[in-house]
């Protein structure tokens, strides 16, 4: 039985395993998974000291509601469990806001668990259209109805903006730092003989080589999103 024996943790000495989530929002699944995670350790004889869990987001409110919350309070307090203000597309570095010290690409020396939980959806995605066999990237071009510089609330904005498609022949050497996504292009290009519309999750995918650059040790990525798997609810769209 598990409960009979110690499982050595495998990770290097007096360093933690350092847990990055991304897109953290109310918190809600941070809480149960580091209750969890710690429940765990007292099974497997780990100190909590293991981990370093890091929660961000690019809401600056967002951090300022976890740092309030009694919820949260234990995890700080047993040292394992800092916040940050970070973007993933754009941020080269992670600035921890307990702590007071950053963590840039390269420096950490133990494997990161990163965490992206219904994030991915709402990064930047390229679109495109098959038709007759030919490919086109999708261009979303937004209109506005606001006349002059006149500064209105977002949402007003969006309710008198206009919408429209246009598509662009390209080939399917599309992409010139993923290469790779390439190949999906093609593929594509060749399953679907009359007509499709499908995304390439780019930001999703920058995201992730943003992320993988912090450490020098192995990288894992733990993604929980909705999206279709099955060519065919593609096709004539």
């Amino acid at each position: 039985k598990i409960h009979d024996h110690k499982l050595a943790f495998p990770g290097k000495k007096h360093e933690p395993f350092t847990i990055i989530e991304i897109g953290v929002g109310h918190g809600r699944f941070s809480f149960y998974l580091l209750k969890t995670l710690l429940e765990a350790f007292k099974i497997y004889e780990w100190a909590p000291q293991t981990i370093h869990y890091i929660m961000t987001d690019i809401s600056q409110k967002n951090i300022e509601f976890w740092h309030k919350h009694s919820a949260l309070r234990p995890f700080i307090d047993e040292g394992i469990l800092d916040f940050a203000l970070f973007n993933p597309l754009e941020d080269r570095e992670i600035h921890l806001k307990l702590a007071n010290k950053k963590i840039k690409h390269g420096a950490l020396s133990s494997p990161v668990f990163a965490i992206t939980n219904y994030l991915f959806d709402t990064l930047p995605h390229d679109a495109f259209r098959i038709k007759a066999g030919k490919l086109y990237e999708t261009e979303l071009v937004i209109g506005s109805k606001t006349k002059g510089k006149k500064v209105v609330a977002l949402k007003k904005y969006f309710e008198r903006a206009s919408f429209k498609f246009k598509h662009h022949l390209i080939t399917n050497q599309y992409y010139k730092t993923y290469p790779s996504l390439n190949k999906i292009l093609k593929e594509y290009q060749n399953h679907f003989e009359k007509s499709a519309s499908f995304l390439i999750p780019i930001g999703g995918i920058q995201c992730i080589e943003n992320l993988r650059k912090f450490s020098k040790e192995p990288f894992t990525l733990l993604a929980a999103d909705k999206g279709d798997v099955n060519l065919t609810f593609f096709e004539g769209l």
